[in-house]
């Protein structure tokens, strides 16, 4: 769910037979879909990608390849450089060089990691085809970061090894073809009202936590609403259900949906160091004193609560064995590292981590602490060793206690204040006085300020002041209903204040009163729940961690408990036993014990009845009778026998051939370790090389169709054209150039001047090398040997590099426009009156002058003598018109498109012209035409006129006279 104003990144992984994917893809996205896309491919270094110019073919938005720092854009396309590896930090892309050395490509991987810790739920990622495994430690990330994850159909993949890797990991949302995803991440990008945003109705949440606790085994109804809300809507948008009624219904009849609904509720994101300064004060501070104190052969505990993965609890084994190195101490490790998520204990317990973590293990620890196995780094078995991974339940489950240092970072703010408040109790009773509490910068410690001591409060490192204890009521009773309140936006809801003080008082006057303990265990004395004062009973064992009962229980009282307890089982009746004793040090305990088989489960209720101060001289004391031992033992026994039996045949055959596999396995070792680091050299290899003829293959095919473009132009057109190499050998031609020049097709690499031609011009092949030495373009009018007159073009053949390769020479029939112009140019020639043409010269699209194109033989009277007629100034060449202000008429005609019709007398003639005047495109053309003998005929008969005018009054003056 993305709102209108967040950035969102789309980022596509692919390799071998991607291409063709991310074709389709984009095929079937629409313009502008608000979003950024970054393609992470594998490429070969050693070769210039097409990627960008393949994907530009494919989408109207605009295709890059990305550059250092470049900034990202909505409705733009970025696609990985050939050589580089790509992170993203604060919407900006950032490039490093990639390893020169042939191991698995891990590109996908690496931006992925970048891209979830950077964008968190505006994040999508897309595997598509390829081999190997790249993309799938990445998609991880971005699932854990809220982000959404899409994969291609492996039906449709051309290699589906990356696709299958993808879906394995079970955190895929979407497994479609590429067509199907655009439609799919549209409807993501959906504005929130599209769906049922109001508050989820108090009943619906309940019944939701109920369905996911009964499939999944995790309770949620104490954790925080806002953020259970919310990935409640996210799940809902992935699968279009727009009710949360509709969605309840869903989980109702869907179990697997319950449980990966369990699954987005677990937020596992942690890394190696996270946060650096924090690691930094707790080494400093905190871990050197503890190794410093920790008298000589004692061990060492931390408690890693809540460890996601394990980046964690091994950064923390890391900088315990650096310093027992650099101090020179010997102390044994163990570290407990746990989490409720079964998936995240397995995945920790292989210790292979990606080889993204390259960037957040400091150099010296990643060379000194972890084997690279292809594109994976592996922790050393060394530190593997130190650290115990199990499921556990924080909630209710015992804690692990008399710890020197306990971890829980960034997992209390996802629990209600309630909640919290317990944890937190736990967390600080399971450390030793004097000893350390590491928590994350974003919890609250308030609640436990009082028995703790600040080391670092920026980082919330605290070491214990005090002793504390566990009441009865440190755990929610998860199986009480929510107490209802108006509106789930709001996380805290007030408990009953009257139930809830009965409650705990009852609990903690059983515990103090009573001091019991009770266990449900299952079949093989797993302790499955617990209440109780149970660290009174139980003593965790040093090594090999198991929650199992009877692991945990004094050794004087395993062999009657375990036949008890599976006597009670079998004959399905409650069992009674009182007053059993064992002996600790100088003191005697009492207990009562009750055994109750309630299936699936049993239930385990022990009392602490009496403690007395033993004799020294009374032998130790067994609780174990004699008819329950002896009947244990025999059947022990019994068993004994037969493994033995099936032993020694086992040992007797396997010492026969042991020391020949053992010959063998170490030579067919290292035969596989050399195998194995040629086959990932020529898997990466191929990846590169398919993706790179992929390519090819679409740029082959585009050459095809661009030649076949160009022979079919040049088959359609009249114009003839030759294209000639750098030693003049013919390259190419169409069938309109053999008229000039004599060529048929087996001419193709013969030089030009071993051909004869037409053409009635002596300078043809020194200008050819013109063109070739200086780059100029040369046109040139020409006649054939029939006649026919051409329009020769020769201009050099420039590459994209724009470098001068060869020549291309273009023909153009101009018969008929020479035979035009001369026609043209006989009439005017014929007209006694001076016809100019002229065109406007422009600066800043203001005309300054005029340029003469044409002017006919009567015309040459204003030309200066033997002066070319074409190309002459106005102003500056033709004083005779210059000079007369005409520049500044013509100026007037051009800009205002007006005719002049006028007479004018020209000083530098001393003749009359008739001037007429039109524009002609940006220019003029005007005709003089010699009037100075009708002006004189004109002025004659004036002067007549006057003259008779002047005899006629004075004939009327002479008449009156008489």
């Amino acid at each position: 769910m993305i709102s209108n104003n967040e950035h969102c990144i789309v980022a596509i992984g692919a390799s071998a037979g991607g291409l063709e994917a991310i074709h389709e893809f984009f095929d079937h996205m629409p313009g502008r879909p608000d979003v950024s896309f970054i393609i992470i491919q594998h490429l070969s270094p050693d070769y210039k990608s097409l990627l960008v110019e393949l994907v530009s073919r494919h989408t109207h938005m605009q295709v890059f390849e990305a550059g250092e720092n470049m900034l990202l854009q909505k409705n733009c396309i970025y696609v990985i450089p050939n050589n580089k590896l790509m992170t993203i930090e604060k919407n900006r892309l950032l490039l490093e060089a990639k390893k020169t050395n042939y191991t698995p490509n891990n590109a996908i991987d690496f931006f992925l990691f970048s891209l979830a810790n950077d964008k968190k739920h505006r994040a999508i990622a897309i595997i598509l085809s390829g081999t190997g495994s790249d993309g799938t430690k990445g998609i991880s990330a971005i699932k854990k970061s809220g982000g959404m994850i899409m994969v291609q159909d492996p039906e449709t993949a051309k290699f589906n090894g990356m696709p299958n890797s993808a879906i394995q990991s079970g955190i895929s949302d979407h497994i479609l073809r590429p067509r199907d995803m655009p439609a799919e991440i549209l409807n993501y990008l959906q504005e929130p009202s599209q769906w049922q945003m109001e508050a989820i109705d108090e009943t619906r949440l309940d019944e939701i936590f109920t369905l996911i606790h009964k499939e999944a085994g995790n309770d949620f109804h104490y954790y925080k609403l806002p953020t259970i809300s919310r990935r409640i809507i996210r799940r809902m948008i992935q699968l279009d259900i727009k009710a949360i009624d509709d969605y309840v219904d869903r989980l109702r009849a869907d179990p697997e949906e319950c449980r990966q609904l369990g699954k987005e509720f677990l937020i596992g994101v942690t890394k190696f160091f996270r946060d650096t300064e924090a690691f930094e004060i707790l080494r400093r501070e905190v871990i050197s004193g503890l190794i410093t104190d920790k008298p000589a052969g004692e061990t060492l505990k931390v408690w890693i609560c809540a460890c996601s993965t394990g980046e964690e609890a091994y950064s923390i084994a890391m900088l315990i064995d650096n310093l027992l190195v650099e101090k020179g101490r010997n102390l044994d490790v163990k570290i407990f590292a746990t989490d409720i998520d079964q998936a995240s204990i397995e995945f920790a317990s292989k210790a292979l981590y990606p080889a993204a973590i390259e960037k957040d293990v400091p150099g010296d620890l990643l060379k000194k602490y972890f084997l690279r196995k292809e594109n994976h780094y592996q922790v050393i078995p060394a530190i593997r060793k130190q650290i115990v991974f199990a499921r556990h339940n924080v909630l209710k489950d015992p804690p692990f206690i008399n710890n020197d240092l306990v971890c829980c970072r960034n997992m209390l703010i996802y629990l209600s204040p309630l909640l919290q408040q317990k944890v937190l109790s736990v967390l600080v009773y399971a450390v030793s006085v004097n000893k350390f509490l590491f928590l994350g910068p974003s919890e609250n410690s308030a609640l436990i300020k009082d028995n703790v001591a600040d080391v670092s409060s920026k980082w919330k490192i605290y070491r214990k002041t005090r002793e504390t204890r566990l009441g009865s009521n440190y755990l929610p009773d998860l199986t009480e209903k929510r107490i209802s309140k108006t509106d789930v936006r709001y996380p805290q809801r007030a408990p009953e204040p009257a139930r809830r003080v009965l409650w705990d008082d009852l609990k903690d006057a059983l515990n103090e009163d009573l001091n019991f303990a009770a266990f449900y265990i299952d079949a093989a004395f797993n302790i499955m729940d617990s209440a109780g004062s149970y660290g009174k009973f139980l003593t965790l064992p040093k090594k090999n961690l198991q929650l199992n009962l009877l692991s945990m229980v004094p050794t004087e009282l395993y062999l009657m408990l375990s036949a008890e307890i599976k006597k009670s089982v079998k004959e399905n009746k409650t069992v009674n036993l009182k007053n059993i004793k064992y002996r600790k040090e100088d003191l005697i305990y009492s207990w009562h014990v009750l055994v109750k088989p309630t299936k699936p489960y049993t239930l385990i209720v022990i009392t602490e009845t009496e403690i007395i101060r033993a004799d020294p001289a009374l032998p130790q004391i067994s609780a174990a009778s004699n008819e329950d031992s002896n009947e244990y033992v025999k059947s022990l026994e019994a068993e004994l026998n037969e493994v033995k039996g099936h032993l020694q045949f086992a040992i007797e055959d396997l010492e026969t051939t042991n020391e020949e596999l053992q010959s063998s396995n170490e030579e067919l070792l290292s035969a596989n370790e050399e195998l194995q680091s040629s086959n990932e050299e020529l898997q990466s290899l191929n990846e590169e090389l398919h993706t790179l003829n992929t390519e090819h293959q679409l740029k082959i095919k585009e050459l095809i169709e661009l030649n076949d473009d160009l022979n079919n132009y040049f088959r359609s057109v009249d114009i003839g054209q030759v294209f000639l190499d750098k030693m003049l050998r013919i390259r190419k031609f169409n069938t309109a150039s053999a008229s000039t020049i004599n060529l048929i097709e087996s001419d193709i690499g013969r030089p030009i001047f071993h051909i004869s031609n037409n053409i009635r011009y002596d300078h043809f092949m020194s200008d050819l090398e013109k063109v070739l030495r200086t780059g100029e373009i040369i046109e040139k009018e020409v006649a054939l040997a029939d006649g026919k007159n051409i329009l020769m073009r020769i201009m050099p053949y420039l590459t994209r590099e724009k470098t001068n390769s060869g020549i291309i020479i273009s023909f153009v029939d101009i018969t008929i426009i020479t035979n035009l112009n001369n026609i043209i140019r006989s009439v005017l020639d014929a007209n006694p009156s001076m016809i100019l043409a002229f065109s406007a010269n422009r600066e800043r699209n203001k005309i300054v002058d005029f340029t003469l194109t044409i002017a006919n033989n009567a015309a040459k009277l204003f030309l200066p003598p033997g002066a070319d007629a074409q190309g002459l100034s106005l102003q500056k060449d033709i004083g005779v018109l210059g000079d007369e202000g005409l520049s500044e008429l013509f100026t007037g005609v051009v800009d205002n498109d007006t005719r002049v019709n006028t007479d004018i007398f020209l000083k530098s003639t001393g003749k009359w012209y008739n001037l007429m005047s039109a524009k002609m495109m940006d220019g003029i053309v005007a005709s003089f035409t010699d009037i100075t003998a009708k002006k004189l005929s004109e002025e004659k008969i004036k002067k007549n006129y006057v003259e008779l005018i002047s005899v006629k009054d004075n004939l009327k003056k002479a008449n009156e006279d008489l």
